[in-house]
């Protein structure tokens, strides 16, 4: 592809701080002088230590090599530490499993506890730096100077195939599918090329041309494709990931290429489904995608949340003549799903409820409801559906309905004697949503679920975690935290077990429940937003209403996306409880305890 490349400075981004070169400065130095001694005194550690002298000192002598080795090593990693990170992370890796072993063997007693000192200054004093170092690394690689970069519509002109016609070109003759690939040797990878030989005829179809956009040299790609049958395909060789940036895909964060999701679809795409998996050729954090480029302007895209996604091809080839009338049928569907969000809050005495949705797409993942269970009982909830589009939104719809306070079909209660109901606990309604909603194994679709019962008498909450990040709590006075929560997403285990918690909310106490979405949110370096903002922006407006805060939220996720859309839905609800209620009443705990031993009866 004959494309410019575009080079970063190399006194800027790549830049390690002074420190970071004296720190692996003095691991050479201290790894040579350490070597240095064991080879010349083999048997003084084991004098001093009290230990029997080894029977043969020669292979103690050459654990010193080696440590002489690694100090060689340290040295020339310390020219250039962002450069040289595998180094650092190799050292790191021993400085690990070396104080594992240690405990092991003193544990059996072969050795000496007083060793424990060379562990000290051999392994644990290095720890912190260069953890720091390789995160500076990771950092550094994951930003990229874009300010020469061209516009797409420059991009697709400058871009070739292996016919050499460009991309502009073919789109406009008809429209194109653009499969931007990860390295050869990544499982997903594999996978889209094998449904791309799946539904090859029905792509073709539809009217659209397959692209595939490839960051290794034509002559490896060839033999990649000529091993599935898709050596005829078009294809671009984007070494430099001109194109793939200026498409705005870039480099995915660690919880992007390897999260919870990413390890499960990998491990059912890799293994289960047979596409093994293979080393990386070339950039192996380059995030995927796929766009329907009609008359050199994108017609639809799928932005990857996860590294493991699997698109619809056949649907997001389907031809501009038939994009109308999709998107008319798209905003009625978003419009019933809107209706099923809450329009009016219930009302609680002494408290006030909050929420803010605002989906990726046009139908969401996401979905939060309050809904009032009995005179005394509200049901708060957030879940989110994995992935994105129709299915998802069916199911979200779905679940909106399982959890409805209709108590002859709602998953909310059990009935009882006569015409009595009982209200279900949080940790058993859980469990009932996991045995109904089994994992589709076509799909591979589950949920995450925040799921809990608030006592409107003495402001005490129940809740469940399944897979969702547990619920932040701002106290009226003292510092804002995190609440906790363990489980699994409901259908991914079949026999899933989930655990109850409990928080007793007081005046002016702030409780938010929201998606990963908020937290996930990346920035133009890949940086996730993270707990830690979030917690910082809700405590900074803890003076402002309850609506201002989650606005005041929502806003500081934007600006730290820098105004670029939202990968994944984002979603919050909240409850603050009133600064004037009277919460003294002595029997308060003792009817939290009866609803949580009991059950609450309706």
């Amino acid at each position: 592809m004959s494309v410019a490349t575009t080079k970063l400075e190399p006194n800027s981004l790549r830049h390690s701080p002074a420190w970071m070169r004296s720190v692996l400065l003095a691991a050479a130095v201290y790894n040579v002088v350490w070597g240095a001694a064991i080879i010349l005194f083999p048997n003084a550690l084991f004098d001093w230590t009290g230990m029997v002298r080894p029977l043969y000192p020669q292979l103690w002598q050459c654990v010193g090599m080696i440590v002489g080795v690694y100090g060689a090593a340290y040295g020339i990693a310390s020219l250039d530490p962002v450069r040289h990170w595998p180094v650092v992370f190799a050292g790191l890796l021993g400085k690990v499993l070396g104080p594992i072993g240690f405990v092991s063997a003193v544990l059996d007693g072969v050795f000496p506890a007083v060793w424990g000192i060379t562990i000290l200054a051999n392994d644990l004093a290095w720890w912190v730096p260069f953890f720091l170092i390789l995160r500076h690394a990771y950092t550094s690689h994951m930003v990229e100077d874009d300010s020469d970069l061209p516009e797409l519509s420059d991009a697709l002109e400058d871009a070739v195939t292996q016919s050499g016609a460009s991309l502009a070109e073919l789109s406009d003759r008809s429209p194109i599918l653009l499969i931007f690939l990860r390295h050869f040797g990544c499982t997903f990878c594999r996978e889209t090329l094998a449904d791309v030989v799946l539904h090859r005829e029905e792509l073709a179809s539809s009217g659209s041309r397959i692209v595939l956009v490839h960051m290794s040299l034509d002559e490896e790609a060839l033999n990649v494709l000529a091993a599935s049958g898709l050596e005829d395909l078009d294809r671009v060789s984007d070494p430099d990931r001109v194109l793939y940036r200026a498409a705005g895909l870039r480099r995915g964060s660690l919880g992007e290429l390897f999260g919870l999701r990413v390890w499960w679809r990998g491990f059912r795409a890799g293994l289960v489904d047979r596409n093994g998996i293979g080393l990386p050729s070339t950039d192996p954090f380059q995030m995927p995608g796929v766009f329907l480029i009609q008359d050199r302007k994108v017609v639809r895209a799928f932005q990857y949340v996860h590294a493991g996604e699997r698109p619809n091809y056949a649907a997001l080839s389907a031809c501009e003549a038939s994009n109308e009338r999709m998107k008319q049928d798209l905003e009625r569907a978003a419009d019933v799903q809107r209706t099923l969000l809450p329009s009016r809050l219930p009302k609680v005495a002494g408290g006030t409820l909050a929420w803010k949705l605002e989906p990726t797409d046009e139908l969401a993942g996401d979905t939060l409801n309050v809904v009032r269970l009995d005179e005394h009982h509200l049901a708060m909830y957030v879940l989110d559906v994995s992935g994105h589009g129709v299915s998802s939104a069916l199911l979200s719809v779905t679940l909106n309905h399982w959890l409805s306070p209709d108590k002859g079909q709602s998953g909310l209660f059990t009935k009882g004697t006569g015409e009595r109901y009982r209200i279900v606990a949080p940790d058993e309604v859980a469990r009932k949503l996991n045995r109904q909603f089994p994992m589709d194994s076509g799909t591979a679709q589950y949920f995450t679920l925040l799921y809990g019962i608030l006592d409107t008498r003495t402001f005490a909450f129940r809740y469940v975690t399944a897979g969702h990040p547990p619920p932040i709590l701002l106290p009226s006075s003292g510092s804002v935290r995190q609440l906790p929560g363990t489980g699994v997403p409901v259908g991914l285990l079949k026999d899933a077990d989930y655990k109850e918690h409990q928080v007793m909310l007081d005046r002016g106490d702030r409780l938010y429940l929201f998606s990963d979405g908020m937290f996930e949110a990346g920035n133009q370096e890949g940086e996730e937003f993270g707990i830690d903002r979030m917690l910082s922006s809700i405590d900074t407006s803890r003076s402002t209403d309850l609506d201002t805060s989650i606005s005041h939220l929502f806003q500081a996720v934007q600006d730290w996306r820098s105004g670029a859309p939202f990968p994944d839905d984002l979603s919050v609800l909240s409850l603050e409880v009133s600064a004037s209620l009277d919460l003294t009443g002595s029997d308060r705990g003792e009817v939290a305890v009866r609803n949580v031993e009991e059950g609450v009866v309706a």
